[in-house]
């Protein structure tokens, strides 16, 4: 016999305050050095000493006692002190204009010397300037501190974007969260652990700005471009930035993945769907950080991976809504698990000697010639047999091909007969919805 048919079955910039410079606080000094007074006749000139030495009598006068100020005659008896500079006034005396010639004369001396006003003293000024930059150099410090030191933005548009990544790339996620002031509804997916995950696979490297858009800056809006690499994976994107308060943040810390898509298809595989080990098959929405999404399933033989990759565009704009393009996929062992199960199968026919061998062998010989229970099955020949794509709606991996069998038996005539058995798999399908797969023939 040659041709036995068988059938089958995822700074301040301190602004000193400007103040006098030695040049001018030297002439100020040395302005209020009065110049020589006009004298009476028949007294001898006096010539004020210098304001910053004693006053010294000429030969043969007598010292006069100082109680007053600079380039002062001294008082007169019961008469309170003068200011600096100032004439002493006599009882009953005519008061003359400073520096006037006919200035009465009083305690022995000459004419009062013309005092120069004193310039207006800027010390104040200068104390006040200081204060003044003291005060904001404190609250540039400040400042600087409360906006780098917590986390929560830069001083610029680019800064804040920059600090966002360098946040990531650290794996602090509440630090990447603190650069924006709309906070995800759900932080489950935002941790340490889960960025530390992310970062593993995908680290965040070569952070640069490329470019800052000021042209809405005058109402609080922002355009950063920027660039980084994700494992090696390159990505650019503008990302939108708005003021808020004194700060520039990011409109959007997470990505906003909407599954609201997955939850109402009759995909069967998109339920099974797992994102970092989690089943979210009953999430309206979910948040994560940009960068490698962990995407699995909770069948152990089906991979799950996203059509594209979720990087520095899906946190671009001001709205922050993603949504999942999952790929599902027999994995490595769902194929080996499949096989295993018909090499199983049929290779039980040949521990058979009848023309219908038990289960779970699928084949049967059609001879009425042979006689039962004589039979020999060779081993099956199973190189034709193909494996289709996943079934995402059912969750099943169809089979198709042949295999060939030797085999051979007593006829009814008593003699031997042989040939070649082909079962044509048609309608074969492998169910891999749960932790066991099933085989069904046709």
């Amino acid at each position: 016999m040659t041709g036995w048919q068988g059938s089958g079955y995822n700074g301040p910039n301190p602004g000193g305050g400007s103040g006098r410079s030695s040049d001018e606080e030297e002439t100020a000094i040395h302005q209020t050095t009065p110049p020589a007074p006009p004298t009476a006749p028949g007294w001898p000139q006096q010539t004020p000493p210098p304001l910053s030495q004693p006053q010294t009598p000429a030969w043969g006068q007598p010292a006069a006692p100082q109680t007053g100020g600079w380039g002062q005659a001294p008082s007169a008896p019961g008469t309170a002190p003068q200011g600096w500079g100032t004439p002493p006034t006599a009882s009953g005396a005519a008061q003359g204009w400073p520096g006037s010639q006919t200035a009465p004369q009083t305690g022995g001396y000459g004419a009062q010397p013309f005092v120069t006003p004193a310039k207006k003293n800027k010390l104040p000024l200068i104390i006040g300037a200081i204060v003044v930059v003291l005060v904001v150099l404190a609250g540039g410090i400040y400042y600087v501190y409360d906006s780098f030191g917590s986390g929560d933005d830069g001083g610029s548009a680019s800064e804040a974007v920059k600090g966002y990544l360098e946040a990531l790339s650290n794996g602090n996620a509440e630090v990447a969260l603190s650069f924006s002031g709309d906070q995800p509804a759900s932080k489950e997916f935002l941790t340490n652990d889960v960025l530390k995950k992310q970062i593993a696979e995908w680290p965040i490297s070569d952070i640069r700005i490329l470019n800052e858009d000021k042209t809405m800056e005058s109402i609080g809006r922002g355009d950063v471009h920027v660039a980084a690499k994700f494992g090696d994976k390159n990505s650019d994107a503008t990302i939108s930035v708005k003021k808020e308060g004194d700060k520039w943040q990011l409109a959007h810390a997470a990505i906003k993945l909407d599954m609201s898509t997955l939850s109402s298809s009759e995909n069967a595989a998109r339920k099974t769907m797992t994102v970092f080990g989690k089943e979210i098959s009953e999430e309206s929405a979910i948040y994560v950080f940009p960068g490698f999404l962990e995407l699995g399933s909770t069948s152990p033989y089906v991979s799950v991976t996203n059509s594209k990759p979720l990087l520095l565009d899906a946190i671009g704009g001001y709205s922050s809504s993603s949504f999942l393009q999952p790929k599902f996929a027999l994995n490595a062992d769902g194929t080996k698990a499949i096989t295993k199960l018909l090499d199983a199968a049929y290779s039980s026919c040949s521990a058979s000697r009848s023309l219908v061998p038990p289960a779970p062998c699928p084949v049967k010989i059609s001879d009425r010639e042979l006689v039962d229970g004589t039979v020999t099955w060779g081993q099956p020949d199973m190189s034709a047999v193909k494996l289709s794509d996943l079934d995402e709606y059912r969750m099943e991996v169809r089979i198709s091909g042949e295999v060939h069998y030797e085999v051979s038996g007593k006829d009814s005539r008593g003699g031997t007969k042989r040939g070649t058995l082909t079962s044509y798999l048609t309608g074969a399908t492998a169910d891999v919805s749960k932790d066991q797969v099933k085989l069904k023939f046709n």
